[in-house]
């Protein structure tokens, strides 16, 4: 996440809307470092935490049980959007109040940060699924 963001920052150079900070705006770092986390824990973490505690043979395989054979099911779209769009609602907003970034800057930095994560969690499916 850290490269993705420094690259964008060097490469559109946009100024910030006040002398608060001396370097570059866009993408809103902040914003893209906490809904990276807030979207690895809610998406990614969570729902394989409560995957694990459920009682052996509790579900069937579809239903979010865990089976031998089975990669941990993934979260909705919806999921996924919502949580990116809280994240962005949370830290996005405190940085565009603090008159530190643009809103999109902080749009962008949601949006990198949610990125991010399903970019990686969609490879680990794929590779998991193939070497079960």
């Amino acid at each position: 996440v850290k490269a993705a963001y420094r690259v964008l920052k060097t490469a559109i150079h946009r100024i910030r809307p006040s002398d608060i900070l001396p370097d570059v705006s866009f993408p809103s770092a902040h914003t893209t470092r906490f809904t990276f986390c807030v979207v690895v824990l809610a998406c990614v973490l969570l729902p394989r935490l409560l995957d694990q505690q459920e009682p052996m043979g509790s579900a069937t395989e579809g239903e979010g049980g865990m089976d031998e054979n089975r990669v941990p099911t993934s979260v909705g779209a919806e999921r996924w959007l919502l949580t990116g769009i809280a994240g962005w609602f949370i830290m996005g907003s405190t940085r565009v109040l603090a008159d530190a970034h643009w809103v999109s800057d902080t749009l962008a930095g949601a949006s990198l940060g949610t990125g991010t994560v399903v970019a990686a969690e969609t490879a680990f499916v794929a590779v998991a699924s193939s070497l079960l």
